[in-house]
């Protein structure tokens, strides 16, 4: 019975886990700036990697796409925010599914997209 309590509080904490391309599939929210490209992920980096999830500190990393850069601010893969040239400013879109979790479904969602206006 314990064993089962356990197995019952770590899911809830945790939730399910998802792919990188299965959270890909389901953009949470798409934005547009007039700022450049190298503006948007300095301001991104800066407020991202002050924030936590799950008790640790986000370590944002950067990889270039097509287009543009793709951010992933948590290890393992739980968020993207690609952002992509568009016109005379860029596309963000944020991918933030992965994040999900059964206690707090929408807090980290809710504060990437927060940080994402901001730096708009």
């Amino acid at each position: 019975m314990k064993k089962m309590l356990l197995a019952l509080t770590m899911f809830g904490l945790v939730g399910c886990g998802m792919t990188p391309s299965e959270i890909r599939e389901k953009p949470t929210q798409s934005f547009i700036s007039s700022k450049t490209q190298d503006q948007v992920v300095e301001c991104l980096v800066s407020h991202l990697d002050e924030r936590t999830f799950n008790g640790v500190r986000s370590n944002t990393v950067t990889k270039q796409i097509h287009n543009g850069v793709s951010l992933s601010p948590l290890a393992g893969n739980f968020e993207f925010i690609d952002i992509t040239r568009e016109g005379q400013g860029v596309k963000i879109i944020y991918y933030g599914e992965g994040t999900v979790r059964p206690l707090m479904p929408d807090t980290r969602k809710n504060e990437v997209i927060e940080d994402i206006n901001s730096c708009l």
